[in-house]
């Protein structure tokens, strides 16, 4: 899978490279995408997409076909200020989103309802300086890459399963 952020749509690849499908629509309603930056798949083999400039994360079944939307823009809970990226842990069936602007991390259960978030912006412990990337391991332990705009790009491992 391949998000095309210029094209707005998620485009699926056989393993030998050919282009099976596109899906999405450009667009900000449920389904559509304004800015597809990550994309991650589920235990089940569903997509998991963040959209950033539609504040968007939402759930397709591998053919495409739309199973949830969780979309507001705002800073509450279920809220997200541009998306950047999102992975799924196979060691807590949970998923992560890099709120980037909102300078954390929310976490989400499988169905895309809340589980809990953490974060806040600055460079001390607990906080980010605006996370663009996350990702997981096979031991559930997350790595965040950070925008970090008073210095380079930073990568670090912030939180590990089990610990919340």
């Amino acid at each position: 899978m391949v998000t095309e952020y210029g094209a707005r749509c998620i485009s699926v690849f056989s393993p030998c490279g050919e282009k099976l499908r596109s899906i999405s629509t450009c667009g900000s309603g449920e389904g559509q995408f304004l800015g597809p930056f990550g994309v991650a798949v589920d235990g089940k083999g569903n997509l998991l997409v963040a959209d950033r400039y539609n504040h968007h994360i939402q759930k397709f079944t591998a053919d495409g076909h739309l199973l949830k939307s969780v979309s507001s823009k705002g800073s509450g809970t279920l809220q997200f200020n541009e998306p950047c990226d999102i992975t799924y842990s196979a060691s807590n069936n949970k998923v992560y989103v890099a709120d980037t602007w909102n300078c954390r991390i929310q976490v989400l259960n499988s169905d895309l309802s809340s589980s809990s978030m953490f974060g806040r912006e600055g460079s001390g412990k607990g906080q980010f300086d605006h996370p663009f990337a996350v990702t997981t391991d096979s031991t559930g332990r997350l790595t965040v890459g950070m925008i970090a705009f008073k210095s380079s790009w930073v990568t670090e491992v912030v939180w590990e399963a089990g610990c919340r």
